[in-house]
């Protein structure tokens, strides 16, 4: 009988013994030598073979922030399942391995948020968000972050409608409405853009896509700026007509009259309609103000007053000439 106990195989410090030690721990059942060997075996080979089989969270957790050896570390924190040490790791280990691979098994969506919105590390920054669901915390970075491809990601993993409609209608930047509108797909959310944004650009894209034309007749009627980005896609005669007798907004009104051929007299506001397809009559039926639309005629050599260097214009509409020194009492719109 020996005097000394036979050392058990997986407490071997040989490297070359490495694979009997790791072929003992496979055939080990017994779950408190396992912990043994997960806590005491020489070689972290050996050690890591052991966390495979265990399952405690505790001891788990044990390992992975106390163990000296990296390799160890990590396969103890990829059996982890509290979202919070995992977090804590991923901050606070000393090896740069260790902390991606916690990072690699945070799934918490609320610890993912809180990194993406507040770490100063871009490339952080840059997974977090790729890895981010949260809606609300997507839209927040859309309008908060200065990196552009960080910002296009959010965008692509941000599908809630309502909050798509927010940036669109509230964002006075193009950077940020326009893409935000372009994946709405509801209608009544396109007409609320073409109505209420702030941004000129997104409510006449928005306008663009509305199916129905009628739609942008009442908006055009109506007091708000988009009655402005309206008037412009509206061609339709008896639309025009419609919006320059009843629009509230002056400057659509007057809009409505020039698209139509016809102006309003500055004398004395009468709305002068055009004649039927006919010559327009430029003196106002109410008051006989006149309201030429000049342009200079330098070619007309008869016309040019040498002597006071004074020249001449054209009316585009009646074709009457006036020196161009004359002031009218209309304003042409």
């Amino acid at each position: 009988m020996g005097l000394f106990k036979k050392k058990k195989i997986w407490m071997t410090d040989n490297p070359k013994k490495s694979e009997k030690a790791i072929k003992a721990v496979e055939n080990e059942t017994d779950s408190i030598i396992l912990l043994e060997m997960a806590k005491t075996a020489p070689l972290p080979k050996v050690r890591c073979a052991a966390i495979e089989k265990i399952s405690d969270q505790s001891i788990l957790a044990d390992i992975a922030l106390n163990d000296q050896d990296n390799t160890v570390r990590r396969a103890a924190v990829k059996k982890l399942t509290d979202q919070s040490l995992i977090f804590e790791i991923m901050f606070n280990d000393s090896d740069s391995f260790v902390r991606e691979t916690a990072e690699e098994m945070l799934t918490d969506q609320s610890l993912i948020a809180e990194i993406a919105q507040n770490t100063d590390n871009k490339g952080l920054r840059i997974r977090m968000v790729k890895k981010l669901n949260v809606q609300t915390a997507l839209a927040n970075i859309i309008l908060t972050e200065r990196d552009r491809f960080i910002r296009e990601d959010a965008f692509k993993r941000l599908n809630d409608q309502k909050l798509l409609l927010d940036i669109a209608i509230n964002s006075n930047n193009p950077v940020l409405c326009v893409p935000a509108f372009d994946k709405l797909t509801n209608q009544s959310m396109i007409l609320d853009v073409a109505i209420n944004a702030l941004d000129s650009f997104v409510r006449q894209r928005a306008m663009e896509k509305l199916t129905d034309q009628s739609i942008l007749v009442e908006i055009a009627l109506g007091d708000k700026i988009s009655s402005e980005d309206a008037i412009l896609l509206i061609s339709d005669k008896d639309a025009l007509v419609t919006i320059a007798h009843q629009a509230k907004n002056t400057k659509v009104k007057r809009m409505a009259f020039k698209k139509l051929g016809g102006y309003i007299c500055t004398s004395c506001g009468a709305e002068n309609w055009p004649d039927n397809g006919h010559t327009i009559s430029c003196i106002c039926s109410q008051c006989n103000a006149e309201n030429h639309d000049f342009i200079h005629i330098d070619n007309v050599i008869d016309h040019r007053d040498y002597e006071s260097g004074s020249r001449w214009d054209e009316c585009t509409r009646c074709g009457l000439q006036k020196n161009f020194e004359t002031v009218d009492t209309f304003y042409n719109y």
